[in-house]
C-alpha cells in the first residue's frame, strides 16, 4: 500500500501550535485520536480531514500549515450591514497556494467567515472552500466573486424570469438580479463546495 510522503516541516509547524501543552490536550481540541496527534508529531502525513481539524480548531492557514508559507493566521472575510451604508469587503488572504501534494483538496481554498451576511446558511467563525476551478457561473450556488479588488461571497440562483439573481441570504442584504448574458462581466474566483461549523 502506497504511503503518504511526509510534508517537510509540518511536525514543527504543529508544534509551533501546540506550544508548552500536552499533545494529547491539543488532540481531543482538535477531535482526533492520540495516537494520530503523536503519529503528526513524528512527521506522519495529515489526512485531508485532519488537516482540516487542525486548521479550523487553532484558525491557521492551512497553506502555512502545508508549505510553511504565507500568513500563518487566517484572514477572514467580512461584510458590513446595508444600513451602514455600504459593505465592508473581505480580502483574500495573500500566498494561499495550494501545492501538488494537497492530493484531493488541490485547487480549492480554505478561509474563515465573518459577519452575517449569508446567514442562516453561513454563521460568523463558519469555514469554506471553494473551488477556484469554476470560475464561471454553472448553476446555482454560493460562489466568490471578485469586486473592486476585494472579495466577496454571494448566492447565485436562477429565477423564473430567465434572470440570475445575485446577493446573500441575510434579508437585511440587498440583492440584484443579472441576464445571463451580463454574467460575463461578473468576475467569479471560484464556488464554495464544503461548509464546516464548530460545534
Amino acid at each position: 500500500m502506497h504511503r503518504k510522503q511526509p510534508i517537510p516541516g509540518f511536525n514543527q509547524r504543529l508544534m509551533r501550535i501546540i506550544g508548552q501543552e500536552a499533545p494529547f490536550v491539543w488532540a481531543a481540541r482538535f477531535g482526533i485520536a492520540k495516537a494520530t496527534m503523536y503519529g503528526l508529531l513524528r512527521n506522519a502525513s495529515p489526512t485531508t480531514a485532519t488537516l482540516m481539524k487542525i486548521a479550523q480548531k487553532s484558525d491557521v492557514s492551512i497553506s502555512w500549515l502545508l508549505t510553511g508559507e504565507g500568513a500563518e493566521r487566517v484572514v477572514s472575510f467580512r461584510t458590513g450591514r446595508v444600513d451602514e451604508g455600504s459593505e465592508r469587503h473581505f480580502q483574500a488572504p495573500e500566498g494561499l497556494q495550494p501545492r501538488s501534494w494537497m492530493g484531493e483538496i488541490e485547487g480549492y481554498v480554505g478561509l474563515s467567515v465573518r459577519g452575517d451576511g449569508m446567514e442562516p446558511l453561513l454563521r460568523d467563525g463558519d469555514w469554506v472552500w471553494f473551488d477556484r476551478t469554476i470560475n464561471r457561473f454553472a448553476g446555482d450556488g454560493i460562489y466568490i466573486v471578485h469586486s473592486d479588488g476585494f472579495m466577496l461571497p454571494k448566492r447565485f440562483q436562477n429565477t423564473l424570469d430567465g434572470l440570475v439573481q445575485i446577493g446573500h441570504d441575510n434579508p437585511a442584504y440587498k440583492n440584484r438580479r443579472v441576464a445571463l448574458s451580463e454574467l460575463d462581466h461578473v468576475e467569479i474566483a471560484g464556488r464554495v463546495v464544503w461548509i464546516g461549523r464548530r460545534i
